[in-house]
């Protein structure tokens, strides 16, 4: 438990680092535990993202250290009919599933969306050939612990 709570507070402060903005006006924190979960996976994709096809969403890392992960994905859902440059980045590379509308979608970030941003989510995805079912039923099979902690899912 200790340890655990020692992890926490490293993620928390790695994440309130990745917040801080370029202008040093001040930090974007995530509101809510799951907003940190949230914040924290949306960094790990970047990260993916990097390693995988090379791609570094400047633009969009600094809106996630204006706004917060969760804030920049209600924002670019928001958008419109159309699809970010980083989305169709991804696209272009094969990683959809590292896209924000990919991380909306999940059923334990359903509390984070509106029932519309994540429609939007979701027919963004559709549009680009991407197997949502599939994707949605791969990752219902394995929940992150904190997720079945917190709601009791398996």
């Amino acid at each position: 438990m200790a340890s655990d709570l020692a992890d926490a507070s490293l993620s928390l402060d790695s994440v309130i680092a990745s917040c801080t903005d370029d202008a040093g006006d001040g930090v974007s924190v995530p509101a809510s535990p799951l907003e940190l979960h949230f914040h924290q996976d949306v960094l790990s994709d970047v990260d993916a993202a990097k390693r995988e096809i090379g791609y570094n969403p400047t633009r969009f890392m600094q809106m996630v250290a204006q706004y917060g992960a969760a804030e920049t994905a209600r924002r670019l859902l928001a958008s419109g009919v159309g699809t970010s440059d980083g989305f169709t980045t991804l696209y272009i590379g094969g990683r959809l599933r590292l896209s924000i509308e990919a991380r909306a979608i999940l059923p334990w970030y359903g509390e984070l969306f509106t029932a519309q941003e994540i429609a939007t989510a979701r027919r963004r995805l559709l549009e680009h050939d991407f197997e949502v079912d599939l994707y949605q039923q791969e990752s219902g099979r394995s929940w992150p612990a904190w997720a079945v902690e917190e709601t009791g899912q398996a």
